[in-house]
């Protein structure tokens, strides 16, 4: 199973990003080889779309789940269009989020989350 978390940088210890569109980084772990990697997401430069675009990168990588802290409303269509489920992992570090997760502690994202538009969002220009 492929689990990707939004993540604020390319470390186990670094804190789960609520910004599923504009996180930086996406931690991918795989569980059946116990393999944690990082990928920088590229969507995080889109002046629109950016949920939409890092939605579709999720859905190459064949992941089965996504960890995050929101989903707007156009990425949240195309995750669960192939069978994604979000869950909640917000405030907590990439290696607690996997441990939750194989634990059976995290909820999940009932529903999504407001649409945000453009760059500017939770960032200082």
């Amino acid at each position: 199973m492929i689990i990707v978390i939004s993540t604020t940088d390319k470390n186990d210890q670094a804190q789960c990003d609520v910004r599923f569109g504009r996180a930086p980084y996406f931690a991918i772990y795989d569980t059946d080889t116990e393999k944690l990697d990082f990928m920088e997401n590229k969507a995080v430069y889109a002046d629109h779309g950016a949920g939409v675009q890092a939605a579709q990168k999720i859905v190459d990588l064949n992941a089965d789940i996504v960890i995050t802290g929101q989903v707007g409303p156009n990425a949240w269509q195309v995750l669960h269009s192939a069978d994604i489920t979000p869950l909640s992992g917000e405030s907590k570090r990439v290696s607690s989020v996997i441990s939750d997760y194989l634990e059976g502690k995290l909820e999940p994202i009932e529903k999504a989350g407001k649409a945000h538009r453009g760059r500017s969002f939770g960032r200082q220009r």
